[in-house]
């Protein structure tokens, strides 16, 4: 309901719980909340810093190419470039780090999110 006054549009498209969305050996170092911005928001410059803005919404003039800071993974697209046919249906980013050390002929920990993904041959 965080809206922007000026742009007269809501900031935050979903705050997630972090016992919905995050498990594994390093749970307790998650975040108890995980906000997930609207296209065109993102936390300010300070904030990824650790400090905190005098003003809840101010215009970014800055070069602004892309980051990583909290866009909703719902709505942010990525791409997939292989040399081999990828044979699985979905895939996901979590699915890289697998896929990688299987590759390499090493066998990913049990603790690891993802799985490999089926690869064809070339």
């Amino acid at each position: 309901g965080l809206r922007d006054p000026t742009a007269k549009r809501t900031a935050v498209k979903a705050v997630y719980d972090r016992d919905e969305i995050y498990f594994g050996p390093a749970f307790d170092e998650a975040p108890d909340l995980q906000v997930g911005m609207e296209t065109g928001y993102r936390v300010s410059w300070q904030s990824t810093l650790g400090g905190i803005s005098p003003d809840l919404f101010t215009d970014n003039v800055r070069k602004w190419s892309g980051d990583h800071c909290s866009l909703d993974t719902a709505i942010t697209p990525g791409i997939l470039l292989c040399n081999r046919p990828i044979t699985a249906e979905q895939v996901s980013l979590l699915d890289l780090a697998p896929t990688v050390l299987s590759l390499l002929g090493i066998h990913p920990p049990s603790s690891m999110d993802g799985r490999p993904i089926p690869l064809g041959t070339t």
